[in-house]
């Protein structure tokens, strides 16, 4: 089996992060070891460094409010890059590299999983939990860049299309149970 890495054991933590608020996150995230960025944390997305590994992280707020689920549907067709949500990432993106000197690691559940793929090419790694599936593609065959890892739910409805892309991680075999972030490591 493969060895399961900080990254990945702190995932639950990080992604429920995202949806904190920012002093909640702040506790939880500096309960793990990390340091949180107040200046750059928001509503959206919490940012933090790695003291042990000198890396960045950001993790972005999945859909929470009816104008994002109502453009959720641009992300099957490839048109998320047309979400003024999603590519405003970018900019984060850039402002934490270079405050940091330092590229990032990315996470995201859900859509906020396609805010941390679309961003991929200036990040160090990519953490995906329950990435939506594009219904163009490959279904068997990894088509992110090789800095991206997905995981998912095995009944997870959302990425469904991915089985054979993601690693498998569990969970609950109620389809809006197993959407969500709580993880449960196979």
């Amino acid at each position: 089996m493969d060895t399961i890495t900080d990254n990945v054991k702190d995932l639950k933590t990080i992604l429920n992060a995202s949806y904190d608020t920012n002093d909640k996150a702040k506790q939880e995230l500096e309960n793990k070891g990390y340091i949180f960025d107040d200046e750059l944390s928001n509503e959206k997305q919490k940012v933090f460094y790695d003291p042990k590994t000198d890396t960045p992280k950001i993790v972005f707020k999945g859909t929470t409010t009816m104008d994002e689920w109502f453009r959720n549907p641009l992300i099957p067709f490839n048109l998320e890059f047309i979400d003024p949500d999603i590519y405003k990432t970018r900019n984060l993106v850039e402002e934490v590299t270079k405050k940091y000197d330092n590229k990032p690691d990315l996470y995201g559940h859900s859509r906020a999983a396609t805010k941390a793929v679309y961003n991929a090419s200036l990040a160090n790694q990519v953490y995906t939990y329950n990435k939506p599936s594009k219904l163009y593609g490959s279904y068997i065959f990894k088509t992110d860049p090789d800095n991206v890892h997905n995981y998912r739910a095995t009944f997870d409805p959302v990425s469904a299309l991915d089985i054979f892309k993601s690693k498998n991680l569990g969970g609950s075999i109620l389809p809006l149970k197993a959407h969500s972030t709580a993880i449960k490591f196979v």
